[in-house]
């Protein structure tokens, strides 16, 4: 059998697989009444109904041949990458949403660092993962290596030669960042004292806030939403960000993504995930539902990595 062939056979069932699994995941939506009116505290229930991330099912596509590529990732600790740049002192920090992989994160990252690295100052990029069970109640990722990480050499280190420490988290990924901020504010792997005064947190549509005390120490915060004006849809913890976003204003506050012309449903429930994914990617790839797989990974075409949210950094 030619290659042709077994592409193309293999393309027909992925393709018969993806249409079951998201009737499936949107028939959990609907019967869970999920909308863009629920809080934070559902946020994680509703994601573990959802179940499975669909796209895993086609192949990765190709990164893009550039410097920011060729520059390798290095592992410092079980979900969590590491690499450098020498023109840069500042730090960015990217968590991914629940079950996001490693390679997930690390090329949403990079395109990061592409589109805002050097405006940005960017010398530290570091991935890591989205949480294996959606609330992280598994505490399985080692943010104790960032801490350890940034801390080392003390006063000369990475923690203490930034200005800005900017960290960009999705969905439940924020439970998992909120993690490293009780650790940085607890001066754990020699983070200087005072670390936690230089964050920047983007909370992308995600989760609640686990410590009021150490949010309020931080330089800015901000609860990051998309609305599509197109098809009167916003993300799905839009509700929760502007809530966040009101109660912690004085940090930065709420602040709106235009996502028109995202492509998402009007019609299904899962449209509300799909915008989820918005904070991500302008034009998500299901829209219908999140796809990490392709959302994280899959910049080309008319398809770019939305960064929008990081111009307050520059007002």
């Amino acid at each position: 059998m030619s290659p042709s062939v077994v592409k193309g056979s293999f393309d027909r069932t992925a393709r018969r697989l993806r249409s079951l699994l998201a009737v499936s995941a949107l028939a959990l939506l609907a019967a869970c009444g999920v909308g863009d009116d629920d809080d934070d505290d559902t946020l994680a229930d509703d994601l573990e109904q959802v179940g499975v991330d669909e796209a895993a099912l086609t192949p990765l596509p190709a990164e893009k041949n550039d410097a920011v590529t060729r520059n390798a990732w290095a592992t410092l600790g079980l979900g969590v990458s590491h690499k450098s740049f020498s023109s840069g002192k500042n730090v960015l920090i990217v968590y991914g949403g629940y079950t996001a992989q490693d390679v997930y994160v690390q090329r949403w990252a990079n395109e990061l660092y592409r589109k805002r690295g050097t405006a940005l100052d960017i010398g530290e990029l570091y991935a890591v993962r989205g949480p294996n069970q959606s609330g992280y109640a598994n505490r399985e990722i080692q943010n104790s290596r960032i801490a350890a990480h940034l801390g080392a050499n003390g006063a000369a280190g990475r923690a203490a030669r930034a200005s800005s420490i900017i960290v960009v988290a999705h969905s439940s990924g924020t439970y998992v960042a909120d993690e490293l901020f009780a650790m940085m504010r607890a001066g754990s792997g020699g983070v200087p004292a005072k670390t936690i005064e230089k964050v920047s947190l983007f909370n992308l549509d995600g989760g609640g806030v686990a410590n009021p005390t150490t949010l309020r120490m931080m330089a800015g915060a901000w609860f990051v939403y998309a609305c599509d004006a197109t098809i009167g849809r916003c993300s799905h913890n839009a509700s929760s960000m502007k809530a966040r976003g009101a109660q912690y204003a004085s940090l930065g506050g709420a602040l709106l993504v235009n996502a028109n012309g995202s492509g998402c449903s009007k019609t299904l429930n899962g449209g509300l995930w799909c915008l989820h994914d918005t904070l991500i990617i302008n034009r998500p790839h299901n829209p219908a539902m999140y796809d990490l797989r392709n959302d994280y990974t899959n910049f080309t075409g008319s398809r770019e990595v939305v960064t929008s949210y990081l111009d307050v950094l520059s007002n």
